[in-house]
């Protein structure tokens, strides 16, 4: 079995919500050995997944597990004196530190990047930003919903004009942070290969937002053009279109000169694929109310993987637009292992989401190591450190450990 490519890198996790703990999952499912500090009430998303009526348990809890396998869990009081200490202990030990606590926060503990770094010259601070390090709201509270989505632009850039803006699904940007700030970690372990020193390293929400549209953006100084609508996209080939069965198929390809004509032929319209009048870019432009009108009559005639079949074969880039439902029972999914099916210590199944980049020097991806209850693994994490049973009892009875 070859070795995993994070193998022999320790990482502490002292971050709340999705974002940090997806990054630290991210690490560990590439072999890093994990330590998660969360409150003695427990992590905030242990009881989110009610909200979307998941099981919050400690035998089944999707939400939390999904952010949370592949490591260990200690419950502590970081505020508290002996909590400071166990902290810092074990980010003396570690070669990253991940953490979304705001800055006067971690100053406050002992924990900022300018303390560290001179206990442990070799740590990566990782930090997760809301609205980055200046201006006027360096300091405000984020959240992937308000900061990623409302402020960016992305729910009026991807809603139907004819709309109110996009609802959105949580976590959604936190998870591209956690990806963004991942890569960043292993760029700053690869410099600390070559020169020994750490680094600290920070991830935006806000520019994560920003970034996204980078295409999008820097057209927008010449012209305002999103929000579309569907009766008025962006151009006839990147828009939705209802068959037969009520089910949408999306054509989704910019590139409408090489494929308007493979399209028109696929549904039946002959008569446009050759006519400038349609077929040329201005005359889309002038057209494109008309034109996806056409389309429309003929897609309302056929089921949508009659469609699909058709526009498979005529090769024109398209999908029937799936629902989460189709996603858990896709055979392509699961033959990638992008989805891998679970089973609970309650005799229930359930399904995770796999971390997305692959290395071909790892041919084991293990998701099996689920988390248990509040600060499940505090003990043996405090005996790792050199402590005795009696002084995990004290730190117990004087609540600054769970566990």
């Amino acid at each position: 079995m070859s070795e995993k490519i994070m193998s022999g890198i320790k990482v502490v996790d002292m971050s709340t919500y999705v974002a940090g703990p997806m990054c630290a999952r991210v690490l560990g499912d590439w072999g890093a050995d994990v330590i998660r500090i969360e409150s003695c009430k427990g992590d905030p998303v242990r009881v989110l997944g009610a909200n979307m009526l998941a099981p919050t348990d400690e035998e089944e809890n999707p939400p939390f597990f999904v952010m949370n396998s592949n490591k260990r869990i200690i419950a502590l009081n970081q505020r508290t004196e002996e909590g400071k200490a166990i902290v810092q202990k074990l980010v003396g030990e570690a070669d990253v530190f991940i953490t979304n606590f705001r800055k006067d926060a971690l100053e406050a503990m002992d924990l900022d990047y300018e303390t560290l770094k001179t206990k442990n010259p070799r740590l990566i601070f990782a930090h997760i930003l809301g609205f980055g390090e200046k201006g006027p709201d360096a300091a405000r509270p984020a959240f992937d919903f308000t900061t990623y989505f409302a402020r960016s632009g992305f729910m009026r850039a991807m809603a139907d004009g004819d709309g109110p803006p996009t609802i959105n699904a949580p976590g959604f940007g936190d998870n591209q942070l956690a990806m963004f700030l991942a890569g960043g970690i292993s760029a700053a372990l690869y410099k600390r290969e070559k020169i020994g020193q750490g680094d600290y390293v920070n991830v935006s929400l806000y520019h994560c937002g920003i970034f996204a549209f980078a295409v999008p953006l820097s057209a927008e100084p010449y012209a305002s053009l999103y929000p579309y609508t569907r009766t008025h996209p962006l151009t006839p080939l990147v828009n939705t279109y209802q068959c037969s069965d009520g089910v949408w198929y999306y054509l989704g390809t910019p590139d409408y000169v090489t494929y308007f004509a493979r399209a028109a032929r696929a549904l039946e319209l002959d008569e446009l694929a050759e006519n400038e009048e349609y077929s040329s870019i201005m005359g889309m432009l002038m057209n494109i109310e008309e034109i996806v009108q056409m389309f429309d009559a003929k897609f309302i005639q056929k089921p949508s993987a009659e469609w699909k079949e058709i526009f498979d074969k005529a090769n024109v880039p398209g999908e029937i637009v799936c629902t989460w439902q189709d996603v858990l029972k896709d055979e392509q999914a699961y033959a990638n292992t992008f989805l891998k099916k679970l089973n609970y210590t309650n005799g229930n199944t359930g399904v995770l989401a796999t971390t997305p980049v692959r290395f071909g020097s790892m041919d084991i991806y293990d998701y099996s190591k689920l988390p248990g209850g509040i600060g499940c693994d505090s003990v043996a994490i405090l005996k790792s450190l050199g402590m005795s049973e009696a002084e995990i009892e004290k730190l117990r009875e004087e609540k600054v450990i769970v566990g």
